[in-house]
């Protein structure tokens, strides 16, 4: 039942339009955890002999087990047909796109789909032929409990004349003990020649996040992209400004304003003890190949040494405030 592509009708609720649409089932088969903080993957591939477009991704499965989940397109995973642990592992062998995710904390959505002139190609003639799902379950499971949580993947055979992408921006460092609030900025410069219009943003952080927000500096004009406070939604939201670009010499900043009450500093890294900071945006541009590799983008900054006051002659009021 894993790999049957279902022929299902989806109308304007779903955000696409009125199209028609296959879609594949992802689940974790019946997995069970003796530990806390445990991540699993499991993946299987398309069989998707002609090239398709995935254009959206849904939750499956019990939200008061999972603490996130994460939906990936790979050339090929580790494993096909059974789970596997896979923390601090990468879910594809060689090269995999994470496209959605659903996490815990905050009000989030549990679908998300591009915009309809928007798609990634997979199939047997791109670089993209196998699905995989990665889980974290922050808490074992009690004896007897199992869980086959998962995530469905909506593909078009409609040609898209836009490619999606994705620039994921990260913080570095830690958070000193007892500081009420810390900023942890990042920089990064667009140096490519691609012009990047941005779909939609998405903030993430952990239990010590407050504020996360997101500016494209030009010439010294900062333009805010989007803030959300993480508590309320790590879901992807519409940028301020619609058919905001990123162009060569742009600069994206990111703010993350985070707390640390406890008298030992909180490191930024993946496990739930610790903390993160990062602002996810997708966008869509004009591919050179209709069928070229998912753009993604990873920065970072390391939040002991970055200075912007330093980078920019200007700055907005509120990166000079101690607090937003």
């Amino acid at each position: 039942m894993y790999t049957l592509l279902l022929l299902v009708t989806c109308y304007l609720s779903c955000g696409y339009g009125e199209t028609q649409m296959t879609y594949l089932d992802v689940r974790m088969p019946d997995v069970t955890t003796d530990v806390d903080d445990t991540y699993m993957c499991f993946g299987l591939p398309l069989n998707v002999k002609t090239t398709s477009y995935v254009v959206g991704m849904a939750l499956l499965g019990n939200k008061s087990r999972i603490h996130h989940i994460g939906g990936v397109i790979c050339d090929d995973t580790p494993i096909v047909g059974r789970a596997w642990e896979c923390k601090g592992k990468p879910a594809c062998k060689k090269g995999g796109v994470a496209l959605w995710g659903w996490t815990k904390r905050g009000d989030n959505a549990d679908k998300w789909f591009l915009p309809d002139d928007v798609g990634v190609p997979v199939g047997e003639e791109t670089a993209y032929r196998y699905v995989a799902i990665g889980i974290h379950y922050a808490n074992k499971m009690k004896d007897g409990e199992t869980d086959d949580s998962g995530i469905r993947v909506y593909f078009s055979n409609k040609k898209h004349p836009y490619q999606a992408g994705l620039l994921m921006m990260a913080s570095v460092g830690y958070i000193p003990p007892y500081t009420e609030a810390f900023h942890a900025d990042i920089g990064c410069v667009w140096s490519e020649e691609d012009t990047l219009e941005i779909i939609s943003f998405k903030v993430h952080t952990h239990e010590h996040g407050h504020l996360v927000v997101g500016w494209r500096v030009r010439n010294n004009t900062w333009l805010e992209i989007g803030r959300m406070d993480p508590r309320i939604n790590q879901s992807y939201l519409k940028p301020g400004s619609q058919g905001m670009e990123i162009r060569k010499g742009d600069t994206v900043v990111v703010r993350c304003v985070l707390e640390n009450d406890s008298n030992k500093r909180i490191n930024f890294d993946h496990s739930d003890q610790d903390e993160m900071c990062n602002l996810f945006l997708l966008f869509k541009y004009m591919p050179k190949h209709p069928l070229e590799p998912f753009k993604a983008i990873n920065c970072g900054s390391n939040a002991q040494t970055i200075d912007l006051s330093k980078e920019f002659d200007t700055l907005p009021v509120f990166l000079n405030k101690t607090f937003p």
